[in-house]
């Protein structure tokens, strides 16, 4: 099992609420919509947000959706290198998947990722792009990754991009009010399992 997006959060004491619910929200889109866009059989662990403990002045929030990814660009790459050698070991092998499949998987996995800088930035009014390159690193590493698996030129990767963000933010307005109610279950109570999200947005 890995943990395929988090985001870590200042905390001071006089934002804390603001922060928990920044993070909430944050970890809330990623679980939503990787439901939502994931194939029937996937599954996530849970999503749980860490909350620091005592007085220490650098204390952070962090969350996280805990379970395997939609698509492992990272492995792939490692073990078959560019995708031309992907493609010919795997999708010409025994048992051979359209690249479409894997391309699918990729998609699935970047909605997720964008997924959650969206729902943070919908609940302040902010910037997503100011979010991945400040607050979620992971996430951005996890998009460039997967899109330049299969798209590595500058312009394809560019285009690719904008379309994936473009289409997160409309799942996430979408989704909104079920983006909402995990984001409140996460608050009072620090993690929920699969099921439960599932089932507070109705897709159990």
């Amino acid at each position: 099992m890995v943990t395929f997006m988090a985001i870590n959060q200042p905390v001071g004491r006089d934002s804390w609420n603001s922060d928990l619910r920044k993070t909430a929200h944050h970890e809330a889109g990623h679980a939503v919509i990787a439901i939502i866009v994931g194939p029937p059989d996937y599954r996530f662990q849970s999503v749980v947000i860490h909350r620091p403990g005592g007085d220490q002045p650098a204390s952070h929030l962090s969350g996280a959706v805990i379970g395997p990814a939609l698509f492992p660009a990272r492995s792939m790459r490692a073990e078959y290198g560019t995708f031309a050698n992907f493609a010919r070991r795997i999708l010409s092998g025994p048992q051979p998947r359209a690249e479409a499949v894997y391309r699918q998987d990729m998609e699935a996995q970047c909605l997720v990722a964008f997924a959650g800088p969206l729902a943070e930035a919908k609940l302040c009014n902010s910037s997503p792009e100011l979010i991945l390159d400040k607050e979620a690193e992971g996430d951005r590493i996890m998009i460039e990754n997967c899109i330049r698996f299969f798209d590595p030129g500058e312009d394809a990767f560019s285009i690719a991009r904008h379309r994936l963000e473009q289409r997160a933010s409309r799942l996430v307005a979408t989704h909104w009010r079920d983006i909402e109610a995990v984001a409140v279950a996460l608050i009072r109570r620090g993690e929920l399992q699969f099921d439960e999200v599932a089932q507070l947005i109705g897709a159990s």
